[in-house]
């Protein structure tokens, strides 16, 4: 029997490395699966390339180059990366997977401390196979390592270390902590404001639970003083940055510049963001997701039956062997992809749940010892077992352990997960924007159904090991079922489109034929358009415009209608024609999901600008269909007319 029973209860492993390990495989073996195959050549990622390859080159965020969908930080760090490490998607691509394997570990070391090595293994291998190299639609760039914007993702990690940093202030009151914690909560502040608002709720939380269970007001009012002041330091560097080259308040929109869309515009308001918050069917939405939670709630008060002390009679073992299996076949026929549907009142159960137990727990029991070494905040120093303890002993110290350290970090992260789904709204899900929005309520609910409910059931003569183990076959079910969903998507990324590290696997022709079509254009770009020549892409495609170097003079580069109710169609329009291109590439882009019709065909959708370009442009190159007016694709490419004066 391994005596350091906390690391393991199940006798899987004797120390928190074999989880580890496993989890690196894992991670290892999905990197290797679905390399080069994460974005998208066609739709968002190409501006999170093309950004940061103008600003390392002497542009200016939102004085140059404009960008809707998130704040500065993200993109000034990976301009940096160009700088240090050249242009590439390469670049980007190992950045990403050194701070998603960081995030990993943390996450691991995090939840090892508040359950046991079994629980943070299943966590962190939930995060990898359904999160971390995911495609479950035919558009990418939701996964860790190509994602839609890194601000999302950046805000995210941020976010996380955030709430460690809090969790590490509140168990050892320390006002480093709390100022640790204010930095990077100003770094988050300049990624998305979803994932800032939750954060917000979330510190929120952090001082109330500190000032309810301790109540010393001097201390918090230091460490208050010491956030803030941390919180400004980022904010007051952009601002002085932005001022070099601009006045106060331009230099101040730019460092809130995230949060202008909210502000200035009924963006929210349209048919694509109604369907992402599930307003489109709200009846429906919220009835899938109580069918689901009453669904998850049978199948456990189900296990716990089975698995009741006293039951262990052959029949009631072939029972519950039998009634397993068949569970086990369900699952395996359900389609996870649709499993986040409950996640919003799982994270609610576990917000509950460890609020309770650590409003029970916290009056001075915040230092526990057994022996001589002691448990603070939740995080627990093994000390090795005397000679010759026995079970009972051992089963005690478990016991103290789980049930006696006020439960702070999962506390606080199971509050930013169920904050982090407003974005989601009725319809939670752990595909598209919930590939960075749902883990945490995720892995809060892998927390609930794998560490902390067995704990509860326990108490009434549940067996815990046996229930934690069918719990974790069903969920690895899922977590299997979700990668291998992921994988028949990349085997149709057959198709090479770039060169070198800025290389990317597409869609084949049958399953998409924007991949090969601009893999045809790319060559014909470089023979036929000087290095120096300018480049507009419309509706978009400014991944085109990466991939040949070539540069957009025009300063907006995504004509969808979230981009024309943000910065203006006439002012946009003007733009364009103040800085008109040497050439322009139309290309298919269906903006259906948005209302609307296909860009050029509506006043209120580019019609006078695509009149305009009609009258000082002449087409020198047609890929396949005349884009912009069906359902089959094409690409034109239209010199600027000289001949034309005006």
């Amino acid at each position: 029997m391994h005596r350091n029973s906390r690391l393991n209860p199940t006798g899987l492993f004797s120390s928190p490395w074999p989880g580890l390990i496993v989890v690196a495989i894992t991670f290892i073996t999905g990197a290797a699966l679905t390399w080069r195959k994460w974005p998208d050549v066609l739709v968002d990622f190409g501006m999170q390339l093309y950004l940061p390859w103008r600003i390392s080159s002497g542009s200016v965020l939102y004085r140059d180059v404009m960008y809707l969908t998130g704040g500065p930080l993200s993109q000034y760090y990976d301009a940096l990366l160009f700088r240090l490490f050249g242009v590439s998607l390469l670049t980007l691509v190992i950045s990403n997977l050194v701070v998603a394997a960081g995030l990993l570990l943390l996450i691991y070391r995090r939840f090892l401390a508040a359950s046991d090595a079994w629980t943070a293994t299943t966590i962190c291998l939930g995060i990898t196979l359904v999160f971390a190299f995911a495609q479950y639609s035919d558009i990418g760039n939701f996964n860790f390592i190509t994602p839609y914007c890194h601000e999302v993702w950046h805000g995210l990690v941020l976010s996380i270390v955030t709430i460690a940093l809090l969790s590490d202030w509140v168990a050892k009151e320390r006002t480093a902590f709390a100022s640790g914690a204010g930095f990077c909560s100003g770094l988050v502040f300049m990624t998305k404001p979803e994932v800032f608002a939750a954060l917000a709720v979330t510190v929120t939380g952090a001082f109330v639970l500190f000032g309810m269970t301790k109540g010393t007001s001097c201390f918090i009012l230091k460490s208050l003083a010491a956030f803030a002041s941390a919180f400004l330091v980022p904010l007051i560097g952009f601002v002085l940055y932005f001022h070099r080259v601009g006045d106060w308040p331009s230099s101040l929109r730019s460092v809130a510049f995230a949060w202008v869309p909210l502000l200035s515009s009924s963006i929210a308001q349209g048919p694509f963001y109604k369907w992402c918050l599930g307003l489109d069917m709200p009846g429906h939405n919220l009835r899938t997701m109580f069918i689901h939670f009453l669904v998850i709630s049978i199948i456990a008060f189900l296990l716990a039956r089975l698995f009741r002390r006293g039951t262990d009679r052959p029949v009631n073992r072939l029972l519950a062997v039998g009634i397993l299996a068949l569970l086990l076949a369900l699952a395996s026929g359900f389609d996870w992809v649709d499993c986040g549907r409950s996640l919003p009142l799982l994270s609610l159960a576990l917000c509950v749940m460890l609020a309770t137990k650590y409003k029970e727990l916290s009056p001075g029991l915040t230092d526990i010892e057994i022996g001589s070494r002691p448990i603070c905040g939740g995080i627990l120093l093994p000390l090795p077992a005397p000679q010759g303890e026995g079970e009972d002993l051992r089963l005690s110290r478990e016991s103290v352990i789980s049930t006696a350290v006020p439960p702070v970090f999962p506390l606080l992260w199971a509050i930013f997960g169920l904050a982090l789904l407003a974005k989601l709204g009725l319809y939670s899900r752990v595909w598209h924007y919930g590939f960075a929005l749902a883990m945490p309520a995720f892995a809060a609910a892998i927390y609930l159904l794998h560490w902390l409910l067995p704990q509860r059931l326990e108490k009434h003569g549940v067996q815990r090991r046996l229930f934690r183990g069918a719990i974790w076959l069903l969920l690895m079910t899922g977590f299997v079922r979700l990668f291998v969903q992921s994988q028949f998507l990349y085997r149709d990324k057959t198709v090479a489109v770039g060169r070198g590290a800025d290389q990317i696997m597409a869609f084949d022709e049958k399953r998409n034929p924007a991949g090969p079509a601009i893999r045809t254009v790319l060559p014909w770009i470089e023979k036929n358009i000087p290095p120096d020549a300018t480049l507009a892409v419309l509706p978009e495609g400014i991944m085109i415009n990466y991939l040949s170097r070539r540069a957009n003079p025009t300063r907006y580069f995504v004509w969808n209608p979230p981009e024309l109710s943000v910065f203006g169609q006439a002012g946009m329009a003007a733009a364009f024609r103040d800085h008109n291109p040497d050439y322009i590439l139309l290309i298919h882009r269906d903006a259906a999901e948005y209302g609307a019709k296909y860009f050029g065909q509506q006043k209120e959708f580019g019609l006078e600008l695509m009149q305009w370009i009609q009258t000082h442009y002449e087409p020198v190159l047609l890929i396949g269909n005349e884009p912009l007016q069906s359902s089959s694709f094409g690409i034109k490419i239209l010199k600027r007319n000289a001949n034309r004066k005006d």
